[in-house]
Order: C-alpha cells, then sequence, then structure tokens
C-alpha cells in the first residue's frame, strides 16, 4: 500500500502561502533533504551553515485511512515505517484487523497471524465452516445429523471464545 504525503512549509503555511510539495513514503533521507530544500525548509546562511525550519503533513493520500490527522506534525522515520509495514499487508485485510482491534494495534503485527473470510457473515456461516473446513466435529457425510445440528449456536460460541469478529469484510480472526 502506498502512502503519500504533501509536505509544506510550516512558516510559509501558518502565513497563508502553498510552499509544499507531495512525496510518496518511504522516502530516503537524500531525496527527503531534497524537498525540505526545494519547499524553504533547509537554507544556508551567510557562514555557509545549514539551518532546518518546521515541516507539516497538511494533506495524506492512501487506500486506507488510518487517522493522518494525528500524523500531522509526525518524524519522517515514524512515517517511513508505517510505510514499510503497511507494503506485509493486504488491504482487505488490513481494514478488517483495524475494524476490530485498531489499526495502532494491528499494524506491529504480522499480518500471517490472521485469516480472513469474506463469505463468513453471520453466526451460522461460522458454525458451518468450522464444522466442514475446520472439521471441529466430525458431521461430514452425516446428512441426518447435518439436518439437525444447529451451526448457529456453534458458530454463536466460537465467536464468543476465539480472538475475532464480523467486519464490513467478512469473518477475521487472529490466531
Amino acid at each position: 500500500m502506498e502512502i503519500k504525503a504533501f509536505v509544506e512549509n510550516l512558516a510559509e503555511f501558518n502565513a497563508g502561502n502553498i510552499s509544499g510539495e507531495w512525496i510518496t513514503f518511504p522516502i530516503d533521507e537524500y531525496e527527503w533533504e531534497d524537498v525540505l530544500e526545494s519547499i524553504g525548509c533547509i537554507w544556508v546562511d551567510f557562514n555557509g551553515e545549514r539551518h532546518e525550519t518546521e515541516h507539516i503533513f497538511t494533506d495524506f493520500e492512501c487506500e486506507f485511512d488510518f487517522g493522518f490527522s494525528d500524523y500531522e506534525y509526525a518524524r519522517i522515520d515514524e512515517l517511513n515505517e508505517i510505510a514499510e509495514k503497511l507494503d506485509n499487508w493486504d488491504s482487505d485485510l488490513l481494514e478488517a484487523a483495524a475494524e476490530i482491534w485498531g489499526f495502532n494495534y494491528v499494524i506491529d503485527d504480522d499480518p500471517d497471524d490472521y485469516i480472513l473470510l469474506p463469505d463468513i457473515l453471520t453466526d451460522y456461516d461460522l458454525g458451518k465452516y468450522y464444522v466442514y473446513e475446520v472439521q471441529c466435529i466430525d458431521l461430514v457425510g452425516n446428512k441426518v445429523l447435518d439436518n439437525y445440528f444447529n451451526f448457529e449456536a456453534y458458530g454463536r460460541d466460537i465467536r464468543l471464545e476465539v480472538d475475532g469478529g464480523f467486519t464490513a469484510y467478512g469473518w477475521i480472526e487472529k490466531y
């Protein structure tokens, strides 16, 4: 997943002027210095000393909204780290996990610790999945018991016992 941000010179921003540039994360330190220089955040005085003024991130673009308003004064290494972690995640899996546990909790996790089942939307679906796919109960091939088994109640019990939940993307579970 790609994160883009519009970075601006804070002094110019406060004066009502636009002095900024779009960047894509992760960004290396040399590119970052070039950006800061181009927006007037790095300048050299008469003695040849470099000075840096403050910057602000005023806009973000990403297919996943992780609460960008909290990051307007973020450090570049912090945003680079988030961008690198996002590369490991499928967008639907991340959205579902964030819906249940919150973005700041799951971004540090390994995506392989989660399973997303997009077709599982109810307790009944969950119970049937666990019986037939996980084979927690041996009803496979027994149509008489299958007709009388309460998949919904079984699914509800599973939902209450495991670390997971229903999302707009289906059932997600953490191992």
